[in-house]
């Protein structure tokens, strides 16, 4: 959705969780465009995730409400600060030059905890990540 910004040429948003993500996507577009404008892409894991599920304050659409103002998990239970699925499962990507080709463009569903990336991080940079001081 429009964003107010001449660039993007998208129909109007009429709520703010859409006016949210059309603003993310505008500013991971511009890094994006960087990145291969100064020839970094190829070098580059972008890697784009959430921390937890959102809360749901009672006025979201799965409470049978028309405009989405609270968090949504659905079809999962729960929210965040909940043991279910709705409080802890979140979608992420990565993206780059960096992913391999064989794994572009594919899902997974595994299961990993946001601390796993520091030893994906410090593997693919080439330091140990076991350097628990």
């Amino acid at each position: 959705c429009n964003v107010n910004k001449p660039e993007i040429n998208a129909p109007a948003c009429d709520n703010a969780i859409g006016l949210i993500l059309a603003d993310a996507d505008a500013w991971v577009g511009r890094i994006v465009a960087t990145l291969k404008s100064k020839q970094m892409w190829d070098n580059t894991l972008l890697v784009y995730t959430s921390d937890n599920g959102g809360v749901d304050d009672g006025n979201s659409a799965s409470n049978g409400h028309t405009a989405l103002l609270g968090g949504n998990n659905w079809p999962l239970r729960g929210e965040k600060h909940t043991n279910y699925n709705g409080g802890m499962q979140t979608a992420a990507f990565i993206a780059g030059g960096f992913v391999p080709e064989g794994v572009r463009g594919k899902d997974s569903n595994v299961t990993m905890h946001i601390t796993d990336w520091y030893a994906t991080f410090a593997t693919l940079a080439g330091a140990d990540p076991n350097d628990d001081p």
